[in-house]
């Protein structure tokens, strides 16, 4: 250990090994901010491995086993009461990486360039902050090695809405196909692999197993994470092929792994190892108090996120950065769903809804736009105001494009039928049906797959209430039959002492 904090060697690193290094996140899409403070680019020999640092093969991660869950280990949490306790969270890595330990004098190059740019080190501290104690307790429950949770430093530069031009997304760079392993579901309103707690848990079985595979070699795991276990098995057993009677490592099949790969494991403790140091290396790491950061708050029904930030007294930024899942500005139509809130303001939200169950009077819609539709006729279809529809979808203008996916947000009394209706198996409208409906003239343009969209219905019901085949040509002034327009649900109310028309007319339609 010592060695490595000795005067640093005369040997200075190539330009592709200093961009190398920046690889946390110089695989990231161009939407999404790097730190690289070295200001290199890469010429085209150098294109294909830089453009493979922070992407892992698509194939080669699909390849490896079935991965099933492990139960955590006992917890060796320590708290504020208990001695050895470290109030810094990065004081609690000091002398507790056996992985960079065990393997000094092997990345004493990657050190250099980490000591040289302390500015990328720093600013990825101050993104870890929400995260880093929770990651680094699960890690802890497992019994794995602490510098696990630095991991995210390599992959995303802890930035959980990065996304890799293979397509990985979150903190721990899962791609589609991995994610899906895991159960990360993955759709319009929602991309697990985003999710804080649910990525970390996946991650963290991955590793568990890959460990498992691997003979229990750490650094083995840590190359497949990367490589898939596939590639790292054919390095392997062609050292063994050549060395029967030796036993295979990280560092002697290295020169057998993908570039990407080879850089992958020595970055991670070079990471780990200027951290421990941090004070030696006046290293300005973001303080991290030792303690949770997040509360999770679970709710059944669809909620605005911009109101569970009103309500928990939290800015909108930081609803954002801790539920990085939700693809919407709110959570899915169905539920149940977890909220990340602060923990000193996980309890401040959770009185606010107890007390105003109005909250969750209104759901909403995906709504896609059909030819011929504009902002006015489809804020008009839902009986919602345009700039309610712009506010929610972050829309800069009138402009509504043809396929298009748009948030609507749907009165809570209509919801109920309007899922339901969703869901109904075109089966069932066979049946002789007794209620609402709804004849609609067909206009120039208009197809079967634009009018069952625009009644919240499928194609296959459209066809089936008017005797159509699903690909019928339709003719201009034809009149169709239509069952399925929640918005013209009736709905019962009784006149309360004091209701005037205008407060029915908030209550039961929603107004901006």
């Amino acid at each position: 250990m010592k060695r490595l904090l000795t005067p640093r060697p005369t040997l200075k690193l190539s330009l592709i090994t200093l961009s190398i290094l920046l690889s946390g996140c110089a695989g990231l899409e161009q939407t999404v901010k790097t730190d690289d403070p070295s200001g290199f680019s890469s010429n085209d020999s150098q294109t294909e491995s830089l453009h493979s640092l922070q992407t892992r093969s698509h194939q080669s991660r699909l390849n490896t086993p079935d991965i099933t869950h492990e139960n955590p280990l006992l917890s060796t949490i320590l708290s504020e009461n208990d001695r050895g306790y470290q109030p810094t969270l990065w004081d609690e890595f000091n002398n507790q990486l056996p992985l960079t330990a065990e393997n000094a004098g092997r990345y004493e190059p990657y050190i250099d360039f980490y000591r040289d740019n302390t500015k990328h080190l720093s600013q990825v501290s101050e993104r870890a902050r929400p995260y880093l104690h929770y990651i680094l307790s699960e890690v802890k429950k497992r019994k794995m090695p602490y510098e696990i949770a630095l991991l995210p430093i390599i992959e995303s530069a802890f930035q959980p809405e990065a996304r890799s031009h293979m397509s990985a997304a979150g903190l721990w760079q899962f791609i589609p196909g991995t994610g899906d392993l895991y159960n990360l579901d993955q759709n319009w309103w929602y991309d697990g692999r985003q999710d804080v707690i649910k990525s970390t848990q996946a991650a963290l079985d991955y590793l568990q197993k890959l460990h498992q595979l691997n003979n229990n070699d750490w650094l083995l795991a840590l190359a497949s994470y990367n490589a898939g276990f596939g590639n790292i098995q054919k390095a392997v057993k062609k050292y063994q092929d050549k060395n029967p009677n030796s036993l295979a490592t990280f560092w002697n099949v290295r020169d057998d792994l993908p570039k990407e790969t080879q850089n992958y494991v020595p970055k991670l403790l070079a990471v780990s190892h200027s951290i421990s140091h941090y004070k030696e290396f006046n290293l300005e790491l973001e303080p991290i108090d030792n303690r949770p950061f997040f509360s999770e708050v679970r709710l059944s029904k669809p909620i605005s996120l911009s109101k569970v930030a009103q309500l928990s007294q939290v800015s909108n930024e930081m609803i954002t950065q801790l539920n990085p899942g939700f693809l919407r500005p709110t959570t899915p139509p169905t539920g149940p769903h977890n909220i990340l809130l602060p923990s000193k303001n996980a309890a401040i939200f959770q009185t606010a809804i107890a007390q105003d169950k109005s909250t969750f009077n209104i759901e909403w819609a995906k709504h896609a736009v059909s030819n011929g539709e504009s902002l006015k006729s489809i804020a008009k279809k839902y009986h919602v105001s345009e700039q309610v529809i712009k506010q929610l979808n972050n829309m800069k203008n009138q402009n509504v494009a043809l396929g298009s996916q748009l948030l609507i947000p749907l009165p809570s009394q209509y919801s109920e039928v309007f899922h339901k209706i969703r869901t109904t198996p075109a089966a069932a409208t066979t049946q002789t049906y007794a209620g609402l409906k709804t004849i609609h003239t067909v206009a120039p343009g208009e197809s079967m797959w634009s009018i069952a969209n625009n009644y919240n219905t499928e194609v296959a019901h459209l066809s089936s209430w008017n005797n159509l085949g699903s690909k019928s040509a339709l003719k201009a002034g034809q009149k169709l039959e239509i069952r399925s327009n929640p918005l013209s649900y009736k709905v019962n109310h009784q006149v309360k002492k004091g209701e005037t028309l205008a407060s029915l007319a908030k209550n039961l339609m929603y107004r901006p």
